[in-house]
């Protein structure tokens, strides 16, 4: 079997849960023994889960186009790969022009798509470049049940036959440690704060509460200080700049909760780091949030900050809190990157 993945994403961000996925997906086929060319960016070392990897250099072959805006517009070419047949996957909607590449495509989700009145023109250039790399996959992999439905709906041409549904996985590094008790009274929020991330309600809702927000993720922009100061005040938020995972172990079994109120997720995978990690979730009840968290968690049904406080409050009880806990690592026993791995491996084979 011939594979090459293309670790584009690498040279496009420098954190993300892409790149998550991405590395772990090939660390763990390296553990399979199975082999692979990688195509690497300028740019990709600074990828802080490419930095956690190692590719042997014969395996990686080099392109050097330094504008990373036009890279990611171009479909791939591999010279030299002739007569058989070759599994192709890029790691961000890119195509193999080879005659003989069998492409897959992975999908994350339709963020683009569900929210683009919110978003400029970058922004539907980049739905339109996936919209089309998702047209010319021979084999489409979608993250959750939530957004194969999502695909199905949005682009009704995609015939059933060619969509797999493969989940993503989580962490081992996330599991029960000893709790820092000076960290209890805060509730956790982790990842992106785009617009549906709703990062706003989470401040509010912490603000009529008696706890305090702790912020994990990119680093505070200007006017997310003066919300933050407006609303909780200096001494009523901490902020944990891209946490390395044992670090955010650590905040997940101290925390009193993780608040997750993404009004749109194609997955989710803060979600199943904190069930790992022994840390009861609130999130919103949509997307694919009840695919991932299961009954691990208590689901609310919109930004409202009186559910929030009932949920929070519920949290309070020790026998609420230690079910929750123990059905959310039930939950998370379901996903793993080596079950996701194996999952690829055999649609590959198939291919």
């Amino acid at each position: 079997m011939h594979l090459y993945f293309d670790n584009i994403i690498f040279s496009l961000q420098k954190v993300g849960g892409i790149s998550a996925f991405w590395s772990n997906l090939l660390v763990e086929l390296q553990a399979m023994d199975v082999n692979f060319k990688a195509i690497e960016y300028q740019g990709g070392v600074k990828n802080i889960f490419r930095q956690r990897m190692v590719l042997p250099q014969a395996e990686v072959i080099r392109h050097t186009m330094p504008c990373k805006t036009i890279r990611q517009m171009l479909d791939v070419r591999i010279r030299g790969h002739k007569n058989e047949p070759f599994v192709f996957h890029s790691s961000y909607y890119r195509i193999c022009t080879s005659p003989l590449a069998r492409n897959v495509v992975t999908v994350h989700d339709f963020t683009y798509e569900n929210h683009i009145a919110r978003y400029g023109l970058p922004q539907r250039a980049r739905a339109w470049l996936n919209r089309r790399g998702i047209e010319r996959a021979d084999r489409i992999v979608c993250v959750s049940e939530n957004t194969r439905r999502d695909l199905l709906r949005l682009m009704p041409a995609i015939s059933e036959d060619r969509v797999t549904v493969i989940h993503n996985g989580v962490s081992e590094d996330y599991h029960p440690t000893e709790r820092q008790p000076e960290l209890s009274e805060y509730v956790l929020f982790v990842g992106g704060r785009q617009s549906y991330k709703n990062f706003s309600f989470a401040v509010d809702a912490v603000a009529a509460s008696p706890y305090k927000l702790l912020i994990c993720g990119n680093p505070l922009r200007r006017e997310e200080i003066l919300l933050l100061e407006n609303r909780l005040g200096a001494g009523r938020y901490k902020t944990f700049t891209h946490p390395s995972n044992q670090q955010l172990n650590l905040l997940y079994n101290s925390a009193h909760c993780l608040l997750y109120p993404s009004s749109y997720e194609g997955f989710g995978i803060p979600i199943l780091e904190a069930q790992r990690a022994g840390c009861p979730v609130i999130a919103i009840d949509c997307s694919s949030i009840p695919e991932v968290m299961g009954n691990g968690g208590i689901r609310i049904s919109k930004t409202d900050i009186d559910e929030f406080l009932d949920a929070a409050q519920h949290l309070d009880r020790p026998d609420i809190r230690a079910s929750m806990i123990s059905e959310g690592f039930k939950n998370s026993q379901r996903f793993s990157w080596q079950k996701m791995a194996s999952a690829y491996k055999s649609l590959y084979e198939s291919l």
